[in-house]
């Protein structure tokens, strides 16, 4: 019986370890992100090019999970 309570500690961490990894392997909520509307010429210039590059760049760093 000592064995048992002993244990059940271990099982907590073990599952705390777990949901704690399985977490970290998602992204957060972007629903704040806005869509990018812009209108690219032909060829694009390069502000419209740094325009889609900071976009993108903005939308990774919201998609990270840094725990």
């Amino acid at each position: 019986m000592a064995f048992g309570r002993s244990a059940a500690p271990l099982r907590w961490k073990s599952a705390e370890t777990t949901v704690a990894a399985a977490i970290n392997g998602t992204p957060r909520n972007v629903d704040g992100f806005s869509p990018l509307y812009i209108t690219i010429s032909d060829p694009p210039t390069q502000s419209e090019v740094q325009q889609l590059l900071d976009s993108y760049n903005s939308l990774i760093l919201a998609l990270r999970r840094n725990v």
